[in-house]
């Protein structure tokens, strides 16, 4: 089993309204041992989907707006 270099410290609900905001608290061991804190706020929108364009032959991936 492979090891993580991640744990959550706490999740904040920072927002309910239309879409749910969340603010995650995590700590990060670095390669030199060192554990960082850092954090990230994220809506959650509930279940969707996605495609990745890709063409085979360019080898490209195909953005759009």
């Amino acid at each position: 089993m492979q090891e993580t270099n991640v744990s959550i410290e706490k999740t904040e609900i920072l927002s309910d309204n239309w879409y749910t905001l969340k603010k995650v608290t995590f700590n990060i061991k670095k390669e030199n041992g060192h554990i960082e804190t850092q954090s990230r706020e994220a809506y959650d929108r509930g279940n969707g989907a996605v495609i990745l364009l890709y063409n085979t032959h360019t080898k490209n991936v195909i953005l759009t707006r």
